[in-house]
Formats: structure tokens, sequence, C-alpha cells
């Protein structure tokens, strides 16, 4: 007889893990993306409708995981502060990604985090590999509030998507 982890798991936790896998879905948008260990969790149909909710995209207060690759977090961080300081080079952007995010979402970031003060933290959440695609979902802490970060590396290691959004 198989066990349903979900049933040791209180309901606030499980209510965690739902919006944790939405974020990860709308996040990566990737189909067949293979969730690091720390990050996956599986969704019962109760779960699935939770998830599909409109409040599933509101931050949750969710635990981060091991960040096995601290060289891709200070390239983050890096990356940050660039667009802060607009100091953004278009070449870390792959075509596609420049005519999404280049300058006008940029621009709204930037503002959007400069109100925010100086970045203090930032945590994994989620990684995920879709390919060759590595997508990264991380919390970012300011000074005076708390932002979303998702973004995805090509294989060539230009940043293919990027969407930062203000928690506040």
């Amino acid at each position: 007889m198989s066990k349903n982890p979900m049933k040791s798991i209180s309901r606030t936790r499980q209510s965690k893990i739902c919006t944790m896998s939405a974020l990860l879905a709308l996040a990566f948008n990737c189909s067949g993306c293979s969730v690091s260990a720390e990050s996956s969790n599986m969704l019962s149909a109760t779960e699935s409708q939770t998830a599909a909710s409109p409040n599933a995209t509101a931050t949750p207060d969710i635990a981060g995981i091991p960040d096995n690759e601290p060289k891709v977090t200070e390239d983050i961080r890096l990356l940050v502060q660039n667009i802060i300081d607009n100091r953004i080079s278009p070449d870390a952007f792959t075509a596609k990604a420049q005519a999404a995010v280049l300058p006008t979402a940029l621009q709204q970031m930037r503002t959007a985090m400069q109100r925010l003060g100086s970045l203090k933290q930032l945590q994994l959440l989620a990684r995920a590999v879709d390919g060759e695609d590595r997508h990264y979902r991380y919390r970012l802490k300011f000074d005076g509030g708390v932002m979303m970060l998702a973004m995805s590396y090509n294989k060539g290691g230009k940043i293919d998507r990027l969407a930062i959004t203000d928690t506040n």
C-alpha cells in the first residue's frame, strides 16, 4: 500500500508546496522541465486546482533550497546590481530576451528596485533544467521590500528570459 506523502503535511505546508509548484510553472514556463530534487513537489488533483487559483501567484513565504551553484547566484547578484546602476550590456541577453526586456521592461525593473533601496540578500527558491536551458527563481530582499526574480540561461550562457516582480 503506497502512502500519500501529502497526508502527513499540514494544510498550511500543502498550500505553500502548491504555491511553489505554481510559481515554478509560471516562472519557468517550460514543458518537460526537470526540477531539482530540492524544489520538486508532486501535486494532487485538489492541489492542482489550488495552484491554478488567482492567489497562487502571491509571494509565498517559502524556504529556499540549497545553493549548489554559488557562481550563478553571484552572477545574478551582479546582474541585479548592474540593472540598478544602469550598466547592462545587451550582449548578456539572447536576441529574444533583448526584444522582450530591453529597454522598457528593464527600466521598470530598475525603478522598482531603486525604490526599495540596497539589495541585502538573494535566496534561491528553485532551479530547473529544460534540455540545455537552466531556469532559476530567486527571492531578492532589499532594505525596503522583497522582489521575485525568474530567469533562464540558454546553453551558451546568455540570458534568455528575465522577469523581476515586485511583491510589495
